[in-house]
């Protein structure tokens, strides 16, 4: 497993500096970091360095627990002083979409959209995909939250 998690580390932080370079070019190219991410492709290269740093700091705790020694704590709680506020984030976004589309409401950026929009049969189309992605996202971010506690709660 340590395998596992060793190249999931390397390939992230590998994405990571890839997209953080794509987005400084944009924000060199359009000399502003809010034009550079009004551009679609500057928010998607915001989105993936956010996801693939995540990520690679979320594989770098198990990688953490598993050696000797005391030095290893104050690694694990840096990377959940820096992760469990953004799993919280997002666990809450993805809550909040998962209830609203329970409840057959259509949600973008925590704010509800009016039915009158669109037509019904997309409204349903709609409400039902972000419902899914609510519960795929409640249980991505809280299954990061966990690996990354994992190790702290195991040696205590």
């Amino acid at each position: 497993m340590r395998e596992v998690w060793l190249i999931l580390l390397v390939n992230a932080s590998a994405l990571t500096f890839i997209f953080t370079g794509v987005l400084v070019w944009g924000v060199v190219y359009h000399r502003s970091l809010r034009a550079a991410l009004g551009t679609s492709g500057g928010s998607w290269c915001a989105a993936l360095v956010l996801f693939f740093g995540m990520l690679a700091l979320v594989s770098a705790a198990p990688l953490l627990g598993q050696q000797e020694g005391r030095w290893r704590y104050l690694p694990l709680a840096a990377i959940n002083r820096l992760i469990q506020p953004l799993c919280g984030l997002l666990i809450f976004a993805a809550g909040h979409q998962l209830v609203m589309g329970l409840t057959g409401r259509l949600t973008y950026r925590l704010r509800v959209v009016s039915p009158e929009a669109f037509d019904p049969e997309t409204y349903r189309q709609l409400v039902h995909h972000r419902t899914v992605s609510g519960l795929f996202g409640l249980a991505f971010s809280g299954g990061m939250s966990g690996v990354c506690l994992w190790p702290l709660l195991s040696v205590v």
